[in-house]
């Protein structure tokens, strides 16, 4: 991964663990913004990034549940097994 790519990732990482706190707290316009933040990072994240797996799942090891969901989310796409089992783990704490 290089420096770009990392830069995105922690950014990414930022936006999501705001858009969190912003849902938590009730501020709705502006977890929104964030969403289509994190939306747009993701995209470019998927299109430059050569090593997507690799980028993506450490990050489904993460104590912060927002970026373990959305982590989990992009990780369908390439390694849809650890994708599936992180989100069946997070929706089994909800039954």
């Amino acid at each position: 991964m290089d420096k770009t790519e990392a830069a995105l990732i922690v950014n990414l990482v930022e936006k999501i663990a705001s858009r969190g706190s912003a849902l938590e707290e009730g501020r709705i316009d502006e977890a929104n913004l964030l969403f289509d933040q994190m939306a747009s990072l993701s995209r470019t994240l998927l299109a430059m990034c050569n090593s997507v797996p690799t980028v993506i799942l450490p990050y489904l090891e993460s104590q912060n549940p927002h970026v373990l969901k959305w982590f989990a989310f992009l990780a369908l796409e390439f390694e849809p097994a650890a994708g599936e089992r992180v989100l069946e783990e997070l929706a089994a704490e909800f039954i």
